[in-house]
């Protein structure tokens, strides 16, 4: 009976042995699998000198390891990689007589992914160059536009040395705006001017910042994005009056458009007097035909007295007509929102035959 008693005890505790066995090594794996899936990855660049790359990382509920904490993995050439959690502060060491940052100072902190080279944290690999655009909107009492900007932030030397001259110079992008482009660069420090420093742009009083394509707008402001969106075409058309066989006046309330038609192509004669468009140094026609399908920019020429003027050939899958508006780059003219319309059917044939509307069967 007592040996029976026995063997039962202790079968029981070697049960009991395993399950708690299991459940503590289930919160090991578990803990160890969160670490890694909320880390973040720091990128060191060795020092010449160095023998071996290591990580030593410490912090609120982080477990410190002994020193010189862990070695970290070869990327290539001098990089090393390590997985740290997140808003660890670290020390980096050769398991020697040299650590950054230096003794009894404090760790570095890393909130993200980073790269650290010669004394400066980054969120983007220095090694890799790239090309950033910046774009940017002229004050409006600045006759013209000028950069100054360094290129090279390792450096306190900059690109620009004198006012007025190159590389300060900027390309003009649209009606308004300027364009500087950089090339074999990763952060670029910047601000612009007038020609001369009574008139310049900056950030709040501190110089623009980027390591990105930017575009900045007149008082200052910073966007990532084109800040000048462009309006949709209306897909409404209303024909317009026709009043001879080859020269057509399209008259609305908010202007007056001439085309010419000579078998197959049009010759768009737009006058841009009293319109949103007037005195633009460019004009681009956008049009479609058949309710905005093909839709292509043609750039138009001058025939002075705000008269713009240009040619297209009329697709051969267009049916029923051709529709437009215009741009400077900046400001649209559709119109009033109606755009100009040019039916095909009422074009060049005094007694024309109606074109049927094409019908587009739905996919499904």
């Amino acid at each position: 009976m007592r040996k029976n008693l026995l063997r039962k005890l202790t079968t029981f505790a070697a049960i009991l042995v395993v399950f708690i066995t299991c459940i503590v090594s289930g919160q090991v794996t578990y803990h160890q699998n969160l670490a890694s899936d909320t880390g973040v990855v720091v990128h060191f660049y060795k020092p010449s000198g160095w023998s071996s790359a290591n990580i030593y990382y410490y912090g609120d509920g982080i477990s410190r390891a002994d020193w010189p904490g862990t070695s970290m993995s070869l990327e290539s050439s001098d990089w090393y990689q390590a997985v740290i959690p997140t808003n660890a502060k670290v020390l980096f060491n050769d398991g020697g007589n040299n650590q950054i940052p230096g003794a009894e100072q404090e760790g570095i902190t890393i909130s993200q992914e980073s790269w650290y080279k010669d004394g400066n944290l980054t969120a983007y690999n220095p090694d890799v160059l790239k090309t950033i655009n910046i774009y940017a909107e002229k004050p409006d009492s600045w006759s013209g536009m000028w950069i100054w900007y360094d290129s090279d932030l390792s450096t306190s030397a900059w690109d620009t040395t004198e006012l007025q001259s190159s590389p300060g110079d900027m390309i003009n992008y649209r009606t308004g705006w300027y364009k500087k482009t950089i090339n074999n660069t990763n952060k670029v420090q910047f601000l612009f001017n007038a020609g001369t420093w009574d008139n310049k742009l900056q950030n709040n009083d501190s110089d623009f910042v980027t390591t990105q394509d930017v575009w900045i707008k007149k008082d200052g402001t910073i966007s990532y994005t084109d800040p000048v969106t462009t309006p949709t075409p209306q897909t409404t058309p209303t024909p317009p009056p026709i009043l001879d066989n080859d020269v057509v006046s399209i008259k609305s309330p908010s202007g007056k458009l001439d085309y010419v038609y000579n078998g197959g192509t049009f010759k768009i004669i737009y006058n841009a007097a009293g319109r949103v468009l007037q005195n633009s140094s460019t004009v681009t026609m956008h049009w479609g035909y058949d309710s905005w399908r093909g839709v292509t920019d043609t750039v138009m020429t001058s025939s002075g007295n705000n008269t713009w003027t240009a040619t297209i050939t009329i697709p051969v899958q267009a049916g029923v007509g051709i529709v437009v508006c215009f741009t400077d780059g900046s400001n649209w003219d559709n119109n009033s929102s109606g755009n100009w319309n040019i039916p095909l059917t009422l074009v060049g044939d005094p007694t024309p035959e109606p074109t049927p509307i094409p019908t587009v069967t739905p996919t499904i």
